[in-house]
């Protein structure tokens, strides 16, 4: 699955782009938006990632 317009809250900063997501796991970050048909809006939310 791609998220577009989302902001990824790292460690020691916030990036905003899009992100990959396959089988409940970020795969991918870009700080640009995915052009892909099947790509969903995040609405400009917040993205805290979750340790396993």
């Amino acid at each position: 699955m791609i998220i577009n317009n989302v902001r990824l809250v790292l460690e020691e900063e916030v990036i905003s782009g899009s992100l990959e997501v396959a089988d409940g796991v970020i795969r991918n970050f870009a700080e640009t938006q995915s052009q892909l048909p099947g790509a969903h809006d995040g609405g400009g939310g917040w993205l805290l990632a979750g340790a396993d």
